[in-house]
């Protein structure tokens, strides 16, 4: 309708993954410096914490990059960061009560809207396959 395809909209959704991986890496620089202030004995309480940005990074940056380099798996690892995407802004709500239309809720519709647009396979990718060859019979 709009000249917009699927394929476009995946690779726009891969780079809000890149943004959001930055984001956890920024958001983890800035948990050590809080953490640095109260010792070495509050960070060994808080090393499960100080984990979870990583990882979060880790599988946002890898579902942007095999967005980027067109990988096989790309569609597994943004699904993965998709979820994540819904989860932590949920997960939120529910537990500190906040209203869903805040600015939680435009990560929740991102999240959802990524969802979608990763939940079936790529047409291109399905078209581009080879069929396998069929047995003769004897």
């Amino acid at each position: 309708m709009f000249g917009i395809t699927l394929e476009d909209i995946r690779k726009s959704m891969g780079w809000v993954f890149g943004v959001s991986a930055l984001m956890c890496i920024w958001k983890f620089y800035g948990m050590i410096r809080w953490l640095d202030d109260f010792g070495y004995n509050f960070v060994q309480l808080h090393s499960f914490v100080l984990a979870y940005f990583p990882v979060l990074a880790t599988i946002n940056a890898m579902a942007w990059w095999s967005i980027w380099k067109d990988k096989r798996w790309a569609r597994g690892w943004a699904i993965a960061a998709s979820l994540i995407c819904i989860e932590l802004p949920v997960r939120r709500m529910i537990r500190f009560h906040h209203s869903p239309w805040g600015d939680l809720g435009g990560l929740v519709v991102l999240g959802v809207a990524c969802l979608i647009a990763f939940s079936w396979p790529s047409p291109m990718k399905l078209a581009n396959e080879s069929p396998k060859p069929e047995e003769k019979a004897s």
